[in-house]
């Protein structure tokens, strides 16, 4: 159920946020922690206009909430809030007192040691409460979805919310796991990582435990538009799938992976710096990206992940839409698992492909693993070709665009990057990497969703 997390800082300003959005969810939760002191008669006229279940929270500030009066004072404003007769009043495990309203019995661990999920439930149970909220800090993507995982074993009157700075995907998948309950928010936040309203209902509204979950695996992933284009994509076919961002440090890859195929996220799109050192914790592997040596797919099929690279022909079908390859001059600017990938499939199309990194070793590996040439980038002004693929993060001297070659960036941003306002402004033709990124985009969606191929 959706629920509307009002702390406004008085009772006429909150009353103005119920009236305005009370319609849009399924409860409402009053954080009178918020509140500098409780009126009785303005929480009556409060109760008396909030059309929706009502929900009285009054969290301590050591339980990650607003409220620092003492314990004496805390049980007091518990009891004065029962007088309105909410239709619940959500209490911390270890401060619950009978208040003969139904509860909402919580548990706010903010701490980095470990939680059993399963122990803690079923010491909450002995205490009677119409449901259940357990939050617990969590430093890692794999420690998240292992809980999310243990979840499902709970009753469906269970929500469990793994907290973690920015990372509004969690609070998805927890709904995917079958959480009771979804809080949100207008104006100001009351916990990490809750997703504005307008927001859900703009993107997420339709999400259930039936949802299949898709995600970006990378480091980092704020910049890049992938949900956006995969969330669209999915809803104009109408599919029941959610596509969310995970950024995931190095040293915990394998773990995640198995907490990926428990929960299970169906499919992965793999971004820096993971598409060639995650090879070894698959499954399988198709030969092409075998070849390619970097994946930037997974497709979870019977408990496993099977890794492919859609880069290399997401990359060429967008050039040839401006000049046919074969028999070109290609310029390879970089040496990662996109610039391996545009090679392969390049040099399948019969191009003439040259790569120049800035390590000179890694573009002579490239260049023996792909039977193709290379060169300094000292030799980059003096270069000739047909085709110029910029494949890194770098700015690059005028006198590398010529003119009425064709230039593509790889950066998967909407109109023209600084890259390719310079390569036009030398008269040379302009392919954005938004097109590539698109395109590969949809090669991953046929992966994922096979009828679509």
């Amino acid at each position: 159920m959706l629920c509307l997390s009002v702390s406004q800082p008085n009772e006429e300003e909150a009353l103005a946020e119920i009236q305005q959005f009370q319609h849009q969810v399924e409860l409402i939760e009053l954080r009178l922690d918020f509140f500098p002191s409780l009126n009785i008669e303005k929480l009556r006229q409060l109760r008396t206009c909030c059309q929706k279940p009502l929900i009285c929270t009054l969290r301590t500030h050591h339980e990650g909430g607003q409220y620092t009066k003492d314990d004496q004072q805390y049980h007091r404003d518990l009891r004065l809030i029962a007088e309105i007769k909410p239709d619940y009043i959500d209490i911390e495990y270890q401060r619950a007192i009978g208040l003969n309203i139904p509860m909402i019995l919580s548990y706010h661990d903010l701490s980095d040691a470990p939680l059993d999920l399963i122990d803690l439930a079923q010491k909450m149970q002995k205490t009677h409460a119409a449901y259940y909220k357990i939050a617990k800090r969590t430093n890692q993507r794999s420690q998240a979805l292992e809980l999310l995982c243990q979840r499902k074993a709970l009753p469906e009157n269970f929500t469990v919310i793994p907290i973690e700075e920015h990372e509004e995907g969690l609070r998805l998948a927890g709904t995917l796991a079958g959480n009771a309950l979804n809080y949100t928010y207008v104006n100001r936040s009351t916990a990490l990582g809750q997703i504005p309203l307008s927001l859900f209902h703009e993107r997420y509204s339709h999400i259930s435990s039936q949802t299949k979950l898709f995600a970006l695996l990378g480091n980092p992933v704020s910049q890049s538009p992938s949900h956006r284009v995969h969330n669209e994509y999915f809803r104009s076919l109408e599919l029941n799938a959610i596509y969310l961002k995970l950024l995931l440090n190095h040293d915990n890859l394998s773990e995640f992976l198995q907490a990926a195929r428990l929960f299970p996220i169906q499919g992965l799109s793999v971004t820096i710096p993971f598409k060639e050192s995650i090879i070894p914790h698959l499954d399988e592997i198709d030969d092409e990206a075998k070849a390619i040596g970097a994946v930037n797919t997974l497709v979870y099929q019977q408990g496993k992940y099977l890794g492919y690279n859609t880069d290399g022909k997401g990359a060429l079908d967008v050039i040839e839409l401006y000049t046919p390859v074969l028999n070109q001059r290609m310029l390879i600017l970089g040496s990662g698992g996109s610039a391996r990938a545009i090679a392969y499939e390049a040099l399948k199309r019969k191009a003439q492909v040259t790569i120049i990194a800035r390590r000179i070793e890694k573009a002579q590996q490239i260049a023996k693993a792909f039977n193709c040439d290379y060169a300094t980038w000292d030799d980059l002004d003096n270069s000739e070709y047909d085709i110029l693929i910029n494949a890194t993060p770098l700015k690059l001297p005028c006198s590398v665009f010529k003119r009425g070659t064709y230039v593509m960036d790889l950066t998967p941003r909407e109109g023209m990057t600084p890259f390719l306002k310079a390569a036009k402004e030398a008269r040379a033709i302009p392919i954005s990497g938004y097109e590539m990124f698109i395109k590969q985009g949809a090669y991953q969606c046929e992966l994922w969703f096979p009828p679509l191929g």
